[in-house]
């Protein structure tokens, strides 16, 4: 299962969100939600892993564009969706070059079109899940490479 965090300040919203989308069609479970760009960085530097943040962009303090930046920069396998009421060209424009998955506009989250995105953003997740996974192998892999180079090459530097 993909482990999803609302990021909304309206807790009515983060509430309607969690109850009106089939999260198990998705592989999904929404396993958090914040009330703020802070409280989202905080539950990502917890313990539970995330796969995905749906997220608004209008919030008091930080926005949904500054988490967004913040995602990109420090954890591009988080796939990222926006859910908002402002459907302008500005603000789907900025979300799309901080690499969002997709922009879906909260009313109309039954819509078949959001339906569509839900099974591409649950793709783009697995595949970041799985690129995640073989990041993290390949970082095991080398970890003993210094090591054991040292080993076979130390004798043969101390022997002249």
């Amino acid at each position: 299962m993909l482990n999803v965090l609302i990021v909304d300040d309206e807790a009515l919203v983060r509430t309607g969100i969690r109850h009106s989308v089939p999260w198990a069609n998705y592989q999904m479970q929404v396993a958090a939600e914040a009330a703020s760009v802070q409280e989202a960085i905080d539950v990502i530097h917890g313990p539970q892993r995330i796969d995905v943040v749906f997220t608004d962009i209008v919030m008091p303090g930080p926005n949904g564009l500054e988490l967004l930046r913040w995602l990109r920069d420090h954890h591009p396998f988080i796939t990222a969706v926006v859910l908002s009421y402002h459907n302008e060209f500005s603000y789907i424009q900025d979300a799309l070059r901080l690499g969002v998955a997709d922009y879906i506009v909260k009313t109309e989250l039954d819509h078949p079109e959001s339906i569509q995105s839900m099974h591409a953003i649950q793709e783009k997740a697995l595949r970041n899940q799985q690129n995640r996974q073989e990041l993290k192998n390949a970082q095991k892999a080398l970890e003993g490479i210094p090591y054991r180079i040292g080993r076979k090459v130390l004798p043969h530097i101390m022997h002249y």
